[in-house]
């Protein structure tokens, strides 16, 4: 890490702001390391998580106050300056700015908080009093995880010297296992299904062939005699119907019938996740459970599961590249080089996709 700027460093700060990331599941979950650590670090100092509110729920079983920011996204003038008004009234002496857009940094700085941290990202760096450059943050070249890039916040100002911090889960509600059950048509319980997601906001690079997708779904299914469930959001509903139909046995498609607090608790009581890399891969993984994600044009060392799960990709001279699409071919040439008998192989082999018990249904 490199540090460009510490100055307005307090010991020990009195009050504590975490702005963070506005969008994604994945994203927001990539974040629970860092709270887990600053947790220890600090642990009889206030502490307050500022969100917009879409991703507030994601948040709340982490032990700290949460602030919504705004009512709708995207958020409006007025959602900024009620922002503001909030931040200005808590009289916060220290800001850790994980949001890396110019915005975080800027109304902190109008707020008056004197400890200011974050990275050096949009231009933003005069209006940081402790900052890190993003050299090294680089997507395609990157070594560390991205939850490892937010430590690294805590070892440059607070000498943190932790390894992995003990591992938060996002809250599961019993009325998210009802009504999650009520969806599937089964009562769901610890172990009882199977739970894959094949689609990703991302884009097509992270598509891997549906035909794979079925047949590694068939033998799943023979293996465990437990049913499969899709998952997704409204831009993966094409996807999942058309594995769906390709699927000679009931299967349950919940993509974008979901609520985030029922997505939680199919995430967490499924025996096994297979995914894509997408915020379902970091929610099985913030649960430390048995989880297969499959990586095409991301890099796994950056956005793979951090505490649980088994990353598979096919080595490809042009991955990982980053595109959303894959600029040499229609379908995405690393995606069709990952063999199903390789998936396979390594679901059936690995600790880390092991299906605890097997309970017929």
């Amino acid at each position: 890490m490199k540090i460009i700027k510490k100055n307005k460093i307090t010991d020990l700060p009195r009050k504590i702001l975490i702005r963070t990331v506005n969008h994604r599941l994945g994203d927001s979950l990539m974040i629970f390391p860092f709270l887990s650590a600053l947790k220890k670090l600090f642990p009889d100092t206030p502490a307050v998580i500022a969100v917009p509110r879409h991703n507030a729920r994601i948040f709340y079983n982490t032990g700290f106050t949460v602030f919504e920011i705004g009512r709708t996204w995207p958020l409006k003038i007025s959602d900024h300056l009620a922002y503001l008004s909030f931040l200005r009234k808590e009289h916060f002496d220290c800001a850790f700015i994980l949001q890396r857009a110019l915005e975080g940094a800027f109304l902190s700085w109008l707020a008056g908080i004197p400890g200011r941290l974050g990275y050096a990202s949009d231009h933003r760096n005069f209006l940081l009093t402790g900052s890190l450059s993003e050299e090294s943050w680089n997507m395609n070249t990157a070594r560390m995880h991205t939850s490892e890039y937010y430590l690294d916040l805590l070892r440059a100002f607070y000498n943190y010297q932790g390894l992995k911090p003990e591992r938060l889960e996002p809250a599961v509600l019993d009325n998210d296992i009802h009504s999650a059950s009520l969806k599937c048509g089964f009562k769901i319980t610890e172990n009882t299904f199977i739970l894959a997601g094949p689609g990703s906001s991302y884009g097509s690079a992270k598509f891997w062939p549906l035909k794979r997708w079925a047949e590694l779904l068939k033998r799943l299914r023979l293996k465990y005699s437990l049913p499969v469930i899709l998952a997704g959001a409204e831009h993966d509903k094409l996807i999942t119907a058309c594995l769906k139909d390709l699927l000679d046995f009931p299967t349950v498609n919940l993509c974008a019938v979901t609520s985030m607090g029922e997505l939680f608790a199919l995430a967490k009581y499924a025996g096994l996740v297979i995914t894509v890399d997408s915020g379902l891969s970091h929610l099985r993984s913030a649960f430390g459970r048995s989880l297969a994600v499959l990586f095409g044009s991301t890099n796994e060392k950056l956005t793979g599961p951090y505490y649980s799960g088994e990353s598979i990709r096919e080595e490809f001279s042009c991955a990982p590249c980053l595109e959303k699409s894959c600029p040499r071919a229609e379908n995405p040439l690393c995606m069709e080089a990952l063999s199903l008998e390789k998936v396979w192989n390594i679901i059936c082999s690995s600790g880390q996709c092991r299906i605890e018990k097997n309970i017929n249904i």
